[in-house]
């Protein structure tokens, strides 16, 4: 007889596999396509400046493979709770899933029906069920509740299933800074001055003719520590950036999660 879990364990191992393939087809374009960062510091204004002929454009297909990743987690999390009900004799409604929550009052508080965000969602679960899920929202974190891997996790979820793909974004690391830009419209000749005293300065040449990249964005606020170099992230807000080893993170956390419950199953 198969585990109760099974089906949310099949989600998890699906998400690896996607992974592997995402992992080994960046590291394959990596090789390809060896792309070194030059950064000069102007002598006369101390600006960082960073150029490139032929900048990285990386597959759009990655961006697919990122959004059944997290389709795939999300799934597993929701047939957990539907697990439970299961369990309890019961039948799962199209309101039922796995809640997330970055803030308490958004988990606790009521509508004008009477029913929170926590209730609405894990209604019929039992309730020591309940309190475990509780105990695992990002909120619980306090301050750190924007990096708790659930959020990154609902955002990427939510962004490819209403919005759009999650685009591949080169990250770009200079001694004292970091900022990405899109890789999805071809550009050529781009040319990136950090002004010492702040601000940025973008040029580059596309199809259309020359000017700034698109959703290009500098985080002056991000400690740099490492060799200048170039990486492959997701997302562009600086809280929602997602790379290769957030991705791994997610999943094994995802799978900690589903095995914790693993126990309330006799066998």
């Amino acid at each position: 007889m198969e585990h109760p879990l099974e089906d949310c364990r099949l989600k998890v191992a699906r998400a690896k596999e996607q992974f592997n393939a995402l992992h080994d087809e960046i590291v394959r374009f990596s090789e390809d396509n060896p792309y070194v960062v030059d950064v000069q510091v102007d002598p006369e204004t101390g600006d960082e400046i960073f150029e490139s002929a032929e900048p990285p454009r990386f597959p759009r297909r990655w961006a697919t493979l990122v959004g059944e990743i997290a389709h795939n987690l999300r799934s597993s999390l929701d047939q957990l709770v539907a697990v439970f009900i299961r369990e309890a004799g019961r039948e799962p409604d199209g309101n039922n899933a796995f809640p997330i929550s970055k803030t308490k009052d958004r988990y606790l508080v009521r509508n004008k029906r009477g029913l929170s965000y926590r209730d609405r969602l894990l209604r019929q679960v039992p309730n020591h069920i309940k309190q475990r899920i509780d105990a695992l929202q990002p909120y619980q974190r306090g301050n750190l509740a924007y990096a708790d891997a659930l959020i990154a996790l609902r955002h990427m979820s939510d962004r490819d299933k209403h919005r759009e793909p999650q685009t591949a974004y080169a990250w770009i690391t200079t001694p004292t800074k970091a900022f990405s830009f899109p890789t999805d419209d071809e550009m050529r000749n781009l040319k990136i001055r950090l002004p010492r005293k702040g601000g940025v300065d973008v040029q580059a040449d596309f199809k259309r003719g020359r000017g700034k990249p698109a959703a290009i964005v500098v985080y002056p606020d991000v400690k740099v520590q490492r060799e200048p170099g170039v990486e492959v992230v997701f997302g562009r807000d600086p809280d929602k950036l997602v790379g290769l080893d957030d991705l791994r993170g997610m999943i094994g956390y995802v799978e900690t999660i589903i095995e914790s419950f693993a126990a309330d199953f006799k066998p």
